[in-house]
């Protein structure tokens, strides 16, 4: 909530006023934050965002394991909202 509040005081969108060059809803990632049940605890929208790096991934399908992959990546984006 500190995180959140913090960004609010420096931009919102609802309330700023201006041409920022920001893009429009269309353009964003939807991530959810899991509780230990992996129910939903919180969302956001990521509006503006985009892939800046994605590391190598370590991969073999002859493993068979069934186990999930896990990859590192690096997002940038112009501003967040929460949804729930």
């Amino acid at each position: 909530m500190i995180f959140e509040n913090a960004s609010r005081a420096i931009f919102n969108e609802t309330t700023s006023t201006g041409e920022y060059g920001t893009p429009d809803g269309d353009y964003y990632v939807q991530l959810a934050q899991l509780g230990k049940d992996l129910e939903t605890v919180a969302e956001y929208k990521l509006v503006g965002a985009s892939l800046r790096n994605i590391d190598s991934i370590d991969y073999s399908i002859a493993d068979g394991t069934g186990a999930t992959v896990e990859v590192n990546t690096t997002i940038a984006y112009h501003y967040y909202t929460k949804i729930k």
